[in-house]
């Protein structure tokens, strides 16, 4: 069953976006800086160029999550227009830098508390813990995107946010966030909406049930490969290259032979949910899975 503790159950995510490299499971003391990578449709007509100032880790996916879920406006979502009416959001989203088609687009934020966000994301409330968090916000606030498709080209970071200090703790207490149009228009539409370009829905309860980086990195990749109702024979090599955000990197036997075992753990992981069910198959680069994946009911 889902973590009924979460205030904020479900996010919503850009389909291409989505799909992006962005996020992997990262050791203590290798995260690399300055990173640019690109991603492309399969038909080559759009691309997204994606600038990375530090590597963004599986937690900082967590996160991420998290503040796409307040973003519902039956939660804490509030439409920002091109001329914002608050000084804070109006400083907020000038530090989106947004370039090209997306400028007069509207963009999304929320108010919410340090506190509240550690809490949700199911970690302590420590000294340590408001250090990565706001470590963690920074990394996802220097994230930059060239976004290209049909009809146009624009640039725009992931999202921008600020914060006030109880100078009592020195810790964080109140914290705005707005994050990019594209990701907004996602949250904002509807099945119906030809404008959409499609997004993905993550259920963050099951996520939490997860507790290795491998399989809630995994889950996320398969919440955008396999459609609920529907089923799926997939890779498991295709699979871990998407789970670690696989990017001009050459890789050994052993690497390859670990990334296989930690991707058939998290798909076993992921079959003990009660909405998912997934059978592993073959060995070596044969090796894959039959997903399925049920309808919520109700």
């Amino acid at each position: 069953m889902a973590d009924k503790r979460l205030k904020y159950p479900v996010a919503r995510t850009h389909q291409f976006i989505h799909h992006a490299p962005q996020f992997r499971p990262v050791q203590r003391g290798a995260r690399r800086k300055g990173l640019l990578r690109r991603y492309e449709s399969q038909d080559g007509k759009k691309y997204l160029e994606i600038a990375l100032f530090a590597e963004l880790d599986v937690a900082d996916q967590d996160l991420l999550l998290c503040l796409l879920a307040m973003l519902f406006p039956e939660h804490k979502g509030n439409v920002i227009s091109e001329v914002p009416n608050h000084p804070v959001n109006m400083i907020l989203r000038d530090n989106l830098n947004l370039e090209g088609s997306v400028l007069p687009m509207n963009t999304l934020g929320a108010q919410t508390t340090a506190y509240e966000l550690l809490t949700e994301l199911g970690r302590r409330t420590g000294k340590s813990d408001y250090d990565w968090l706001e470590a963690s916000l920074g990394r996802l606030a220097r994230v930059n995107f060239k976004y290209r498709d049909n009809t146009s080209v624009s640039s725009f970071n992931l999202m921008s946010w600020s914060a006030q200090i109880d100078t009592e703790t020195n810790r964080m207490t109140n914290i705005r966030f707005v994050v990019n149009p594209v990701s907004a228009q996602a949250v904002l539409s509807t099945p119906d909406d030809k404008d959409s370009q499609g997004y993905f829905l993550c259920h963050r309860g099951e996520r939490a049930q997860l507790k290795s980086e491998e399989s809630r990195a995994l889950h996320n990749v398969l919440c955008g490969l396999v459609m609920p109702g529907k089923k799926r024979s997939l890779n498991v090599d295709m699979l871990a290259d998407k789970v670690y955000a696989r990017y001009d990197e050459e890789l050994t036997d052993d690497m390859v032979k670990y990334r296989r075992k930690a991707i058939i753990g998290a798909l076993n992981a992921i079959d003990a949910l009660e909405y998912w069910s997934c059978e592993t198959f073959g060995r070596g680069k044969e090796a894959g899975a039959e997903v399925k994946r049920k309808k919520v009911s109700g």
